[in-house]
């Protein structure tokens, strides 16, 4: 039987996974529209990086 997980590491996969899915298809979904802006790449990139580590710092948080 798996392991089971505590709250703050499933919320620290689901931000790590939102912020790569973001990146994703914001990117695709402007690139192919043809309104992908230096800025807006910039703004999301910063914003899923943030989300990326508070999910890295949720998923750890019960390890120590």
């Amino acid at each position: 039987m798996p392991e089971r997980k505590e709250p703050s590491q499933l919320v620290g996969d689901a931000l790590r996974e939102m912020a790569v899915l973001i990146l994703v298809f914001y990117c695709l979904e402007t690139g192919i529209r043809g309104e992908l802006t230096l800025w807006g790449f910039v703004f999301t990139f910063a914003a899923c990086g943030g989300l990326l580590w508070w999910g890295i710092i949720f998923e750890g948080r019960d390890e120590q």
